[in-house]
């Protein structure tokens, strides 16, 4: 079945015209241009005003015969004419035969390079009929026949011949003639084919073997119920248990963060740079005497002081005679 809502034209029509019926959308539907056209561009003048000359070696006759840098020779035209004639001949004998019509009616009606709107496409014969993509498909699903198909469309006769013959299917050794449908299931091939369902068994149970080891490399801790559960259901492959463990991981940690932002905080854990501020402490200027808090040890002998501290001599260290500090220190 073929069908076109726009245009089906030359070699689209070529195409659609093998099926065993054709129709259209409606009244602006294009169809036809039955034909064949060839083009030479001379592109010498061109090539000769911007100083350019080309020069071709050839070898074979007809090679290069209509070549675009010379002007089209006589033998050339007649060359590319016999091309166009033949392709024209082809096209012609396949829309015949696929419509089921003669060469001479396709030639009159239908292959003059005319396009053909809607009815006019119905009168010449190159479609069956005006319908909607929905009423083929209805009327194709209930069995019914729409149009006129071709009554030597290639489709139908490949069907023809295929309905008159009777299948063959080869069970094991025997060779089983099939004149209606033959429902094949499993219990019947393990019935008739024993070597192709023990090699399906065989193929079947390699391939859940890599399921389950695909499935195995992706498992994580806190999510075996996940694993498990793929592996029950003999579908979900390696690929669809890093998925369901990612989403799973993401709705974990959604939800951590959004406990963490509804906890209540302390302020010090708001704003830590304005209570560092807040807490910290004046610091004392030091003194200009802050020599005078540093006293040496008063057991120490006087020897073994340092000079700097002569300034304030001990009480037990001062002696009635009169004299210097110092004088009285290193004594």
């Amino acid at each position: 079945m073929a069908f076109t809502d726009g245009v089906m034209a030359s070699a689209a029509y070529w195409i659609g015209s093998a099926a065993d019926a054709v129709y259209i959308s409606g009244d602006t539907s294009q169809v036809g241009s039955i034909g064949v056209v060839a083009a030479h561009m001379d592109i010498s003048k061109a090539e000769e005003m911007i100083g350019v000359k080309t020069t071709e070696i050839t070898a074979g006759k007809y090679k290069r015969i209509a070549s675009r840098h010379a002007p089209l020779s006589q033998e050339g035209r007649q060359t590319m004419q016999e091309m166009v004639d033949y392709v024209y001949s082809a096209f012609v004998g396949d829309v015949a035969k696929h419509r089921g019509v003669s060469e001479e009616q396709v030639l009159e009606q239908m292959a003059d390079g005319r396009i053909f709107f809607g009815r006019q496409a119905v009168n010449a014969g190159l479609v069956d009929g005006v319908s909607t993509m929905e009423e083929l498909i209805g009327k194709l699903s209930a069995g019914e026949l729409v149009g006129k198909p071709a009554a030597t469309g290639v489709v139908a006769a490949v069907i023809a011949d295929i309905k008159e013959e009777p299948m063959k299917v080869k069970a094991g050794e025997q060779v089983i003639e099939v004149q209606d449908t033959l429902e094949i299931d499993a219990k019947w091939i393990a019935k008739n084919c024993p070597d192709i369902a023990n090699a399906l068994r065989g193929e079947g149970a390699q391939a859940e073997r890599e399921r389950i080891q695909g499935i195995e490399e992706h498992v994580l801790p806190g999510y075996e119920t996940i694993v498990a559960e793929a592996k029950k259901d003999g579908k979900s492959t390696g690929a669809d248990v890093a998925m369901r463990i990612v989403k799973a991981e993401n709705q974990v940690r959604t939800k951590k963060l959004e406990e963490i932002r509804e906890r209540p905080r302390s302020r010090s854990r708001r704003w830590p740079w304005t209570v560092f501020f807040r807490r910290r402490r004046k610091r004392r200027r030091p003194s200009r005497h802050w020599w005078r808090s540093i006293r040496p040890r008063r057991d120490a002998p006087v020897e073994r002081r340092s000079a700097r501290w002569p300034r304030r001599i001990p009480k037990h260290t001062r002696s009635s005679s009169h004299g210097s500090r110092q004088d009285q220190a290193v004594e």
